[in-house]
């Protein structure tokens, strides 16, 4: 079914091609949108080791010099605990992996070369469904991150509340 100029819907005419440049756009901008989540979740992780590492530094090294003997507490080496917990969760969201978020252009080329009437549609149609499978890949990889992020934020946070306690025993 189309809608005629009149505005009353009718039967598409065979010679008409479909338009596939609208799934191609929509796949073209989910693949942005996942590329600027990856670049955020291992921003926000190395953040949060960043965080961690200060605050067992300053807040270890006060709890040490304050404690009648050298010797840290219970407290202090759980804290110390999660920050090796946050190190190693970070360094597998940061850690390199294969993400795809471009087009295939060998592809592109392929699909050009066999010299089609209609190319230009199967092309777009065909970018748009590779396109999909990269995101449906991709995903999965970025809920594990995610999830990893989220552990790392409950880990600073249970560390930051060991060297509190820690310092104020």
């Amino acid at each position: 079914m189309a809608i005629r100029e009149s505005g009353e819907l009718g039967v598409a005419h065979a010679d008409q091609r479909p338009d596939y440049s609208l799934a191609l756009e929509e796949a073209r901008r989910t693949l942005d949108h996942q590329r600027d989540d990856l670049k955020s979740i291992r921003d926000r992780s190395v953040a949060v080791l960043g965080i961690a590492s200060v605050s067992a530094s300053v807040a270890g090294g006060l709890s040490t010099t304050k404690a009648a003997s050298p010797r840290g507490s219970g407290w202090a080496y759980g804290a110390g605990g999660c920050l090796a917990l946050i190190i190693a969760i970070t360094l597998l969201i940061a850690w390199p992996r294969k993400v795809v978020f471009n087009q295939n252009g060998a592809k592109i080329i392929r699909w050009i070369d066999l010299g089609t009437p209609d190319i230009q549609t199967r092309a777009q149609r065909n970018l748009a469904i590779y396109m999909q499978r990269q995101y449906n890949n991709n995903e999965l990889l970025l809920d594990r991150m995610l999830r990893g992020l989220q552990i790392d934020i409950i880990l600073l946070a249970v560390q930051l509340g060991l060297l509190a306690i820690d310092l104020w025993r």
